[in-house]
């Protein structure tokens, strides 16, 4: 014990005569050079230590500020789900007493998901006074946007506009949901002269693996100025995978000439364990989650 204190205290010694004389070797260098050059050294290791020290204090401020940032997101997404965004809402006429409206919705969310939202419209006339109430509900997955759409509303009170809320929302976390893949053509106009009517016909297929119980299509028809100037909802059921389903939609009043551009969309809810199957529709079996 009492050799390997000695033998510490040595090598502490010597330690200390190499760290010494490194100090006289480096203040005899110093001394023996130009006054500008040790002003000019001096001032080198002052800016060294000064940027070394500025560097590291914003490293760590920008480090703190991502972290927050990503702890506060990720915390309200979980935690405070936020609320469907309504980006606009219309009424238009599509008949006699007969009107149509949509409203195009967001999830903000990504990671959560609604199956089963309930909607409301109200219709109202120019004093704004309420002439009709219409429900009904939709779903959403995460990140998603989509149109929610009554197709056919009737009243004899003439409607000038709409608005439109959703109510209380159970939020789900569900992952790995299903990945389906509609595609569409882009639909043919035809113009049928009596009764005047358009009608666009179009296909959906079901690129899939799976047989989908239901699929809502809406057809957007717009006209100058990009205008919604109509839309529908149609529904197409029983889709076998890989299968292509054609329709054909009337639009009675309407006519080629005032359309410049049909856009469809396509929702199927990935989130109801019974709308999806393995297979055919006769023998496959529903997907559990």
């Amino acid at each position: 014990m009492a050799s390997l204190k000695e033998n510490i205290q040595i090598q502490t010694e010597g330690l200390n005569l190499a760290v010494s004389d490194l100090l006289y070797r480096f203040k005899t260098g110093i001394s023996n050079l130009p006054t500008w050059q040790r002003y000019l050294g001096l001032i080198l290791l002052i800016v060294v230590f000064v940027g070394g020290l500025g560097f590291r204090f914003g490293g760590e401020q920008v480090y703190s500020a991502t972290y927050k940032t990503q702890s506060l997101l990720a915390h309200d997404s979980f935690s405070e789900p936020s609320n469907v965004s309504v980006e606009s809402v219309k009424v238009l006429a599509s008949g006699e007493n007969r009107y149509s409206a949509y409203a195009v919705i967001s999830n903000p969310n990504l990671d959560l998901s609604a199956e089963k939202i309930n909607y409301e419209f109200k219709l109202y006339n120019t004093n704004r006074e309420l002439i009709k109430t219409v429900t009904g509900n939709t779903f959403i997955t995460p990140n998603e946007k989509k149109w929610v759409v009554e197709s056919r509303i009737d009243t004899l009170d003439a409607v000038a506009s709409a608005e439109f809320s959703v109510g209380q929302i159970d939020w789900q976390k569900k992952l790995d949901l299903p990945k389906v893949d509609l595609r569409f053509n882009q639909p043919f106009l035809n113009d049928q002269l009596n009764p005047p009517t358009l009608f666009t016909q179009g296909s959906v297929v079901n690129n899939s693996p799976f047989s989908i119980a239901k699929v809502s299509l809406v057809i957007v028809l717009y006209g100058q100025n990009n205008e919604v100037v109509a839309v529908a909802k149609r529904d197409e059921f029983n889709l076998v995978p890989y299968e292509r389903r054609v329709y054909n939609l009337p639009w009675p009043d309407l006519n080629s000439n005032q359309i410049t551009k049909v856009e469809v969309q396509g929702y199927t809810n990935t989130l109801d364990t019974q709308n999806l199957t393995s297979g055919s529709s006769s023998t496959g079996q529903s997907l559990s989650r």
